[in-house]
């Protein structure tokens, strides 16, 4: 059975190294579209339990915490977790960059 001739589409990648790149840009930003909902829903959340107070996840805190402190911490661990989303979307927007360089070469 003879091979069939490969031929070129515009706009898909060719070779194997292009092919593997775009793969890895689309699984970068299903993971920050992920990434992304697991942040607004945790702190959606969490806004949720700063207004309700409940004594049970005070209990989970371990029960010496005050709720301004639960609340100051809860906020650096937000922001870390948006800085470090931020640095995996300038990574990823760097490769989905790079992979439009090489699609138009």
């Amino acid at each position: 059975m003879a091979r069939k001739k490969a031929t070129k589409v515009p706009g898909e990648p060719t070779d194997l190294f292009q092919r593997r790149l775009a793969t890895a840009v689309r699984a970068g930003w299903c993971t920050v579209l992920i990434w992304f909902c697991l942040l607004m829903v945790s702190w959606l959340i969490w806004l949720v339990f700063m207004h309700v107070q409940p004594e049970w996840v005070h209990f989970l805190w371990g029960g010496k915490l005050e709720w301004s402190t639960m609340q100051e911490m809860t906020l650096w661990f937000y922001g870390v977790f948006k800085m470090m989303l931020w640095a995996f979307v300038m990574v990823v927007l760097f490769l989905t960059l790079w992979l439009r360089g090489l699609k138009r070469a």
